[in-house]
């Protein structure tokens, strides 16, 4: 949607940073737990992204990539168990 112009790099830095307080919330909805999974994982794709630990040393890509994984796969077995 950027390069084509249907989305403002505004707009796009706006969402960027409204979701995962969106997701958060709606997390928060379910348990306690399922927002500690969410929470970790928006906490995880911050480092990973915003920190540089993707263009990083592939030891910390790979354990902060793994950790992202686990919480994912947390949260999912959370909400599946409900």
């Amino acid at each position: 949607p950027l390069p084509s112009g249907r989305l403002s790099l505004r707009t796009a830095l706006i969402l960027r940073w409204l979701l995962p307080v969106l997701c958060l919330i709606w997390s928060a909805t379910y348990s306690k737990e399922v927002f500690l999974a969410s929470f970790a994982n928006c906490a995880l794709t911050y480092i990973y992204d915003e920190m540089g630990y993707a263009e990083g040393h592939w030891a910390g890509r790979n354990i902060v990539n793994a950790m992202g994984f686990a919480s994912f796969e947390w949260g999912a077995c959370l909400i599946a168990s409900e």
